[in-house]
């Protein structure tokens, strides 16, 4: 018998389509019969009443049953649906729809009662579990090996109005247990299901839905591991995948950098995938990874800004919320970068992104004395062969030369320099100092500003230019590389154009094992052969068994020295490749597991190229 079904008159035309709503709860908690009846309320036309039938222990549902209209039945019920259609029309709430029957007849279950009330046009309102569907109970019954028990038809539920009572998910309220949120991730996805259903059944195309993947952006700040954390607490609730991206800046300073690599180590050993990108900026290294590689869900570390950051800085939170109002964004409360370890185990910055400050070389101050000066005999030559007077503005020049090149110390004295020689040789009167003279104000607060700019400007333009000379040199290394490869003719000279490419921009010790005559045998080594120990013998048979990544830095048999990587294709494990620090440190550092990964796979496609020449030369 169908569900829905159409009230006639007594010409046999249709007057309007019956309905049953379902309301369904994803936990024991979930306050269903109360939104049951509120709903049903809300349907009430004008003089008529609602008929409750169940026993409810929702709080406030004893006064609903002070209308004559409203029945409250415990124990097993059976609907009289004869006397139900005698009295005037009226929305019909019926609770827990899986029910028995008080009678032994042919209906026995709520819901076959329900289905005659449907057929004579009437709007019944239900409560039920997603476990009492016949469907749902049957694999749950066969799964635990309990009785096994008629449950309602999955018809009945497809093809209803079905309202989901979900429990609060707020950060406030108590996690869910285990049994909780098995039992909710159950009835959303069969909820889903009925809703594909019903939409196909009625001829609408459903897009399938975007698979759900999680984006954790950190920073060089100490509290990275919360933040990855909590990434992973979100990846494994959605069964989604799960990518940690560190944005490298050129401001960078070496401490944070070292923490980013840290963080990323450990993100990787918790399964997640990572990278490192260089950008002018952390907005734009996570827009070009989100134009790439799409993800619906952000996870943010909040840092708290201070002094001018606050004032002047631009919110990375805020800038993602508004370019993309489609993702659901993710903020991870964290320390500043500033408290993120002791401010006496910080590493120095390096040369290239040190800023050029107060210190600078003896010659650099000589320089921009004799430029001022230089500029002073053009101005006295300017005024005495010319008669022109206004040349103030030209010691801007010796400010922006200093700023730009110098640093912070000598573009200093180029401010200071340029006043006195202004005042002293230029000012009226001329070879006296008067440093009571407006002039001198004005002229050092334009110096000086134009000083700060330039400086600003020239600093961000050499990170700039640093950080591109540095992913150039990567681009021109890995295509130097290629090319290696591609002029070695044998097993040998690919093993050892491997070593030395790995060593050199690894900094680590290298050798290259393959299978010659059933046993594993070195084949080159970078720069110089090394031994052993037992644990990581052990390391070197699994990754040849396995496929997979053994040793130091590595899930497998991480207590030894040595990490080994499989050169591994289509055609199987070709080789392995060892390597190790000699400081004892992991081999690879999280920030260059990309470039490394860049390297092995190259490695392993020159490896299968050999392999298939072999496989020719030995069918000829």
């Amino acid at each position: 018998m169908p569900v829905t079904t159409f009230e006639t008159d007594d010409v046999g035309q249709r007057v309007r389509p019956s309905r049953l709503r379902l309301f369904v709860g994803t936990g024991p908690t979930s306050p269903t019969t109360a939104r049951m009846i509120q709903a049903a309320q809300a349907a009430c036309g004008s003089g008529a009443g609602i008929e409750i039938f169940g026993q409810s222990t929702v709080r406030g549902a004893d006064a609903l049953a002070a209308d004559d209209t409203v029945a409250a039945i415990p124990g097993p019920v059976s609907l009289d649906v004869e006397s139900i259609l005698a009295r005037p029309p009226g929305p019909i709430a019926v609770i827990d729809l899986a029910r028995d029957g008080a009678s032994d007849g042919d209906h026995r279950y709520l819901w076959q009662d329900v289905q005659l009330l449907l057929a004579a046009g009437r709007d019944v309102f239900a409560t039920m579990a997603v476990t009492d569907l016949a469907g749902v109970g049957g694999a749950i019954a066969w799964a635990t090996g309990a009785g096994d028990k008629a449950g309602v038809p999955d018809a009945i539920f497809d093809s209803a109005e079905i309202e989901v009572v979900d429990i609060a998910t707020s950060m406030e309220e108590p996690a869910l247990s285990q049994t909780e949120a098995a039992f909710r991730s159950l009835t959303l996805r069969r909820v889903a299901l009925a809703v594909e259903r019903r939409a196909s059944s009625d001829g609408v195309a459903m897009a399938p839905a975007a698979p759900d993947r999680v984006l954790v952006a950190i920073s060089g700040a100490g509290s990275g591991e919360i933040v990855i954390r909590a990434a992973k607490r979100l990846a494994a609730a959605l069964h989604a995948p799960w990518h940690v991206l560190h944005v490298e800046t050129p401001r960078a300073r070496l401490d944070a950098t070292r923490r980013a690599a840290d963080t990323l180590g450990r993100a990787s050993q918790m399964g997640a995938t990572i990278s490192t990108v260089p950008a002018v900026d952390v907005l734009q290294g996570i827009e070009a990874h989100l134009a790439a590689f799409p993800a619906t869900n952000l996870v943010l570390g909040g840092s708290r800004a201070t002094g001018l950051r606050r004032l002047f800085g631009v919110s990375v939170l805020a800038e993602m919320l508004s370019r993309h109002s489609d993702a659901i964004l993710h903020v991870v409360p964290q320390r500043g970068e500033e408290e993120g370890g002791n401010k006496g185990d910080r590493a120095p910055t390096t040369a290239s992104a040190a800023p050029r400050g107060l210190i600078a070389a003896p010659r650099h101050y000589l320089y921009t004395i004799a430029l001022v000066a230089l500029t002073v005999a053009v101005a006295e030559a300017l005024r005495v062969f010319v008669g022109l007077r206004g040349t103030n503005l030209l010691f801007l020049f010796p400010v922006i030369a200093a700023a730009a090149r110098f640093g912070q110390g000598p573009t200093l004295v180029s401010v200071v320099a340029s006043v006195l020689c202004f005042n002293f040789f230029l000012l009226a009167p001329a070879y006296r100092f008067d440093l009571a003279a407006p002039q001198n104000v004005v002229m050092l607060v334009v110096l000086g500003s134009v000083a700060i700019y330039t400086g600003l400007l020239t600093s961000q333009l050499r990170s700039r230019a640093a950080l591109s000379d540095r992913n150039a040199e990567q681009s021109s290394r890995l295509a130097l590389f290629g090319q290696s490869l591609a002029r070695a003719a044998t097993w040998e000279e690919t093993a050892v154009c491997v070593c030395e490419e790995v060593g050199r921009q690894m900094k680590v010790q290298t050798v290259m094992l393959r299978e010659k005559d059933g046993h594993l045998q070195r084949v080159a080594a970078y720069p110089a052969d090394a031994d052993w120990g037992a644990i990581d013998q052990a390391a070197l048979e699994g990754c040849w068994q396995k496929g997979e990544p053994t040793g130091s830095g590595t899930r497998e048999l991480a207590a030894g020295d040595w990490r080994f990587e499989p050169l591994k294709t289509s055609l199987g494990t070709l080789a392995v490749l060892g390597m190790v620090r000699e400081d004892g440190r992991e081999p690879v550092r999280a920030d260059r597991s990309v470039l490394f990964a860049t390297l092995v796979a190259q490695a392993a496609l020159a490896h299968e190229r050999l392999k298939l020449q072999d496989e020719v030369a030995t069918r000829r």
